[in-house]
């Protein structure tokens, strides 16, 4: 049998799949549904009168707001992922030159690693258009 639990406005808190009855709880709903009604049931739906009610369309606000809150999100993941990876390579560069085992590749490289990353730090990714990222040291 399947089952939704609701509460006293409506939300439905819970879904299950169960042979038994659910327990009764109070300020808690159980209602069985047909193999139909829990097909259609996904995330925002609401139980009012008797009936499944569908979430409200979303604007094209709040579609574009969600798809704002998503570009920042990668944004931010990004950044922290490619700093991260030019203060991997900053370190063993920076190891070779503190011990003086640095080829002359290697000391060309490191301060174009560093100005990489202060770029990097510089960038505001808390916006929802396309970031434009610095290009990596090619050495």
């Amino acid at each position: 049998m399947k089952y939704i639990t609701v509460d006293s406005t409506g939300n439905i808190i819970g879904m299950y799949l169960s042979e038994d009855d659910i327990p009764t709880v109070s300020g808690i709903t159980t209602v069985k549904l047909s193999d139909e009604d829990w097909q259609s049931v996904g995330p925002g739906y609401t139980y009012a009168n008797g009936s499944l009610v569908p979430p409200a369309a979303k604007t094209p606000e709040e579609i574009l707001a969600e798809q704002n809150v998503e570009k920042i999100a990668a944004n931010t993941v990004k950044k922290a992922e490619l700093i991260a990876a030019a203060s991997d390579k900053i370190s063993v560069l920076q190891d070779a030159v503190d011990l003086e085992m640095e080829t002359d590749a290697e000391a060309a490289a490191l301060p174009l690693w560093k100005k990489y990353r202060v770029l990097l730090s510089r960038i505001d990714a808390n916006i929802s258009e396309d970031v434009i990222w610095p290009k990596e040291p090619l050495i």
